[in-house]
């Protein structure tokens, strides 16, 4: 968020000279580095809308960044770029709507979407929403807000493609070579953190006929119907985790034994901790 509010600054830097001569302007902030977070080739340029000659005119803004470098396991990201048509911006309040952004984050379907936000120059405070993020063979609705001292994020989509998400679950956890995974799922997050930081995760997700395979036929699902609930804390490590798992129906087969959740649900519960150095 720090690297938000350094542009956001650049911005209202640019309030003074509108209604002058000046009809565009550029910032170029080279390298900025907060938390984690370090982005190289920043360029901020706006046209100004200028009020004898167009009063309801209002700035146009284009912002690239060449490199971003985020925390794992995202990573390093390139040619990051946003286009605003119609930016709010005086000494209260920078806003835009439906910003389009390219994001080429490789957990996305496609690295293009659009962007809404505001910043309250008062309080601190920013809000953000992102519609159509294609990931997961969906496409996700993500909302953000941050104030002073932590920030949230909240994302929901439904019908995400499981077998498109198990690359990302490898990242995390060790499976099997032979491991499959099939289904769908409707998922709701919701993230809290401090700057660059995760502190706790909350997950829901409702998953109709899940199929999975491991283990050279050893482990195997058909049809499975179940409601995941997860709340992880990350604040400090080992993570600390509590899951519920609830199954009414399809039949889950772990050699040499074999579960009819369909005459028999069952609901499972696991807590403990978690040290991600550990795999």
């Amino acid at each position: 968020m720090r690297l938000f509010h350094c542009l956001c600054c650049a911005f209202l830097l640019l309030v003074s000279v509108r209604g002058s001569a000046i009809e565009s302007a550029r910032v170029q902030l080279g390298k900025v580095s907060a938390a984690g977070v370090n982005a190289t080739g920043v360029r901020l340029e706006v046209l100004l809308g200028i009020p004898k000659k167009a009063p309801q005119a209002q700035p146009q803004a284009t912002l690239r960044i060449a490199q971003l470098v985020l925390p794992a396991p995202i990573g390093t990201l390139q040619n990051i770029t946003l286009d605003c048509a119609a930016l709010t911006l005086n000494a209260q309040i920078l806003a835009c709507q439906n910003a389009p952004v390219r994001f080429p984050l490789s957990w996305l379907d496609k690295a293009d979407f659009l962007l809404s936000f505001s910043l309250n120059r008062q309080t601190g405070a920013v809000s953000a929403q992102l519609q159509d993020v294609a990931a997961l063979g969906a496409a996700l609705q993500v909302q953000m807000h941050y104030v002073a001292g932590g920030w949230q994020a909240q994302v929901q989509g439904a019908a995400a493609q499981l077998d498109k998400g198990l690359p990302i679950l490898k990242k995390f956890v060790d499976l099997p070579e032979d491991f499959t995974l099939a289904g769908a799922s409707d998922i709701n997050f919701t993230i809290n953190g401090n700057a660059g930081n995760v502190t706790t995760v909350q997950a829901q997700a409702r998953v109709p006929a899940l199929s999975l395979s491991g283990n050279s036929g050893l482990l195997a699902t058909e049809q499975l119907g179940l409601n995941v609930g997860l709340q992880l804390n990350m604040a400090s490590l080992p993570w600390q985790f509590d899951t519920t798992i609830k199954i009414d129906q399809g039949q889950m087969y772990v050699d040499p034994l074999l579960a009819d959740f369909t005459a028999l649900p069952a609901t499972l519960t696991a807590q403990g901790s978690y040290h991600p150095d550990s795999r």
